[in-house]
């Protein structure tokens, strides 16, 4: 059976990544880009049209047509939340971009997951809409949805609440839950749980008395 056409929501430096995975390692065919009309100032990305999100289904319908959102952690994840959720509403399948030869062959994992130069142990679950990239992921941790993870190393049994994001370098002892919508900055080690809405900087991994969602991210 033919596989479905592949439409990438983004045409930033995510985007770009996952266009060039699909291209080179892995067989769904990206035909399209598509971003909100709002940002919609090129109609061209990687000699592929780009279209906006409001009218998609005049050109790719669902059925034939599956959706890979690729932008970063703005707004705590929310804006990748909101597009992952419209575009389930108007009937769209979700691709998956996971290139790993080192993940657990039982991993439980939802759509919409990019996962890239990772290493995951057994019993690991992953939920939808979910971004890891250079990490090392210890047993029975649990990830849940639309959550932003690049380039950290956690112990076993570790918990990610939703939307969380966490930067380069960061350590995350074994057992240590992380609050939903919770930012842990580059390089903090954390080793007890986080309140949802924290922000963690890598300063002696101090927590700011802020929260979370008046970060804009990039």
């Amino acid at each position: 059976m033919e596989k479905n056409k592949i439409v990438i929501y983004g045409t930033g430096l995510q985007a770009e990544q996952v266009w060039y995975f699909f291209k080179h390692y892995l067989a769904g065919k990206v035909v399209a880009f598509t971003v909100d009309k709002d940002f919609y100032n090129v109609t061209e990305f990687r000699g592929l049209p780009v279209i906006p999100f409001e009218t998609i289904e005049e050109k790719y319908p669902p059925g034939n047509t599956d959706l890979f959102v690729a932008i970063g952690p703005q707004y705590m994840n929310l804006t990748r939340q909101r597009i992952y959720k419209e575009g389930k509403k108007r009937g769209y399948g979700f691709a998956d971009c996971k290139l790993d030869n080192s993940i657990y062959p039982d991993l439980k994992c939802g759509k919409n997951a990019f996962i890239h130069a990772s290493k995951i142990a057994p019993f690991v679950s992953v939920k939808e809409n979910v971004f890891l990239q250079n990490c090392n992921i210890g047993h029975h941790t649990r990830i849940e949805e639309n959550v932003f993870i690049n380039s950290v190393t956690m112990g076993g049994a570790v918990v990610i609440g939703k939307n969380a994001f966490i930067g380069l370098g960061a350590v995350l002892g074994p057992k240590v839950h992380i609050g939903a919508y919770s930012f842990i900055g580059m390089g903090c080690i954390v080793n007890q749980d986080t309140k949802p809405y924290s922000v963690l900087t890598s300063r002696k991994t101090k927590e700011r008395n802020i929260n979370s969602l008046k970060l804009k991210l990039c």
